[in-house]
């Protein structure tokens, strides 16, 4: 399948606003943070990702689900 991605907004290691990016692979679900590579989420940030992983996780489970 293809991979499917969503922005999250992030602060990174600068302290500066920046988007992180979900992406949903065939097996797995990657977050990338921008350069210098590492971030944090604060507030309606964390509300944020914690929409984008959910919707991620039942993604996941219904391409694991067999087909009928």
């Amino acid at each position: 399948m293809e991979p499917k991605s969503w922005r999250v907004p992030c602060t990174d290691a600068t302290g500066r606003d920046r988007e992180a990016r979900v992406t949903l692979r065939d097996d797995r679900i990657d977050v990338v943070f921008p350069a210098p590579g590492t971030g944090s989420f604060r507030g309606s940030q964390a509300s944020r990702l914690a929409i984008v992983l959910n919707e991620a996780l039942h993604e996941l489970h219904e391409r694991e689900r067999p087909a009928r």
